[in-house]
């Protein structure tokens, strides 16, 4: 039997993830009242504006992602539903 370790696991599950566009990404936020709250973070971090600004799809395994994740002190679980979600759009 084979087995996978817990962390190797949750980057497999975020591998099935499709990338959100901005649209979708935007629009998750500003529904669930974090719009504010992430543009600020990003506006606040010129790294971060320039790759928002210039990308048309959002991945979630992105170096920001995962930074922006830890900044506004969410855990991936409520990353991966919000990303879930925000897929429905």
């Amino acid at each position: 039997m084979i087995t996978i370790d817990q962390d190797k696991a949750k980057s497999i599950d975020h591998l099935k993830l499709k990338t959100l566009s901005k649209r979708q990404f935007s629009l998750y936020l500003y529904d669930h009242g974090l719009y504010n709250q992430v543009m600020t973070a990003i506006n606040a971090n010129p790294r971060f504006k320039i790759e928002f600004d210039t990308v048309a799809d959002i991945e979630r395994l992105s170096p920001t992602v995962s930074a922006m994740t830890q900044l506004l002190g969410w855990t991936d679980e409520q990353v991966d539903a919000m990303w879930i979600e925000a897929l429905t759009l």
